[in-house]
């Protein structure tokens, strides 16, 4: 997971979107009946409208797994759910959804189907997918539009948030894992929970991340073995260990597919001299 950087203002917006938004708003805060405002949520899902604009605000990948979002399903997840949560519901004391978010652009996050819908991952038979989960530490949860609702003690990462994304980092294996340890509890807690609930150790996108892995093991021999004919001085020889270590250098940039993977398998070379030019 990277730090997705969204500023809801500079997204362009189709005609009167934010009017219809901010009216639709104001009738849900008018409706008492939590059913009438959650049809009121149902036939108006403007959200919908707005997705290509999110698609590109993160180079076209899911903000939550960083998995390239080209001719498959996307969702636009309400951050904060928009009609129950999943953590109350089941406690038999529900609470009716961050309704009065339902409009609000600060509350969407674009995402692929496997972080935003339970999906069962047929090779572990785990069921992961965040639907409408919202755990939070529950003495600070918002309970309707007067309630400080920013300042809930929240457990999913959200990846608008650099420092919250830290949190999580990679296995050579593929997997995801949290970065702090069990002892620092809070913080390894939200990364096992953000893992589980966002799909990010789908068998999927697990292999997708060893395909990744297998491009940089082979740009990293390339590149070595180049480094060390650089003496010869030819120049083919020379461009092509650029080209080498200018591919492994894009593979860490932001707009690339699973580049915080990247950036955790590549630290590794480090004090390579070889390599330098990655890191510089």
């Amino acid at each position: 997971m990277r730090a997705v950087e969204y500023d809801p203002k500079k997204l362009s917006l189709p005609p009167d979107w934010a009017e219809r938004a901010e009216a639709l708003k104001k009738r849900l805060l008018k409706e008492n009946d939590p059913l009438k405002r959650s049809e009121i949520i149902r036939k108006n899902e403007i959200w919908s409208e707005i997705k290509f604009e999110l698609r590109k605000v993160f180079s076209e990948k899911c903000w939550y797994t960083e998995s390239p979002q080209r001719g498959t399903d996307t969702d636009v997840d309400h951050f904060r759910p928009k009609r129950r949560v999943f953590e109350r519901s089941t406690k038999g004391d529900e609470h009716p959804g961050y309704w009065w978010l339902a409009y609000d652009l600060d509350n969407y996050r674009y995402s692929c189907i496997y972080a935003n819908r339970l999906r069962r991952d047929i090779e572990t038979d785990l069921v992961g997918g965040k639907a409408d989960r919202f755990p939070v530490v529950e003495a600070t949860r918002a309970m309707g539009p007067d309630a400080n609702w920013k300042s809930e003690k929240t457990y999913l990462i959200d990846p608008c948030n650099p420092d919250e994304v830290a949190m999580i980092t990679f296995k050579e294996d593929g997997e995801a894992m949290a970065r702090f340890p069990a002892s620092e509890q809070y913080k390894h807690d939200m990364a096992m929970l953000s893992i589980e609930c966002y799909n990010i150790n789908h068998s999927d996108f697990v292999k997708a991340r060893m395909d990744v892995k297998a491009s940089i093991e082979e740009l990293r021999v390339e590149a070595k073995r180049l480094f060390a004919r650089l003496e010869d001085g030819d120049a083919d020889h020379k461009q092509s260990y650029r080209q080498a270590i200018s591919t492994l250098r894009k593979m860490r940039e932001k707009t690339a597919p699973y580049s915080a993977f990247c950036i955790a398998i590549t630290d590794s070379f480090r004090g390579d001299e070889s390599l330098a030019g990655i890191f510089l």
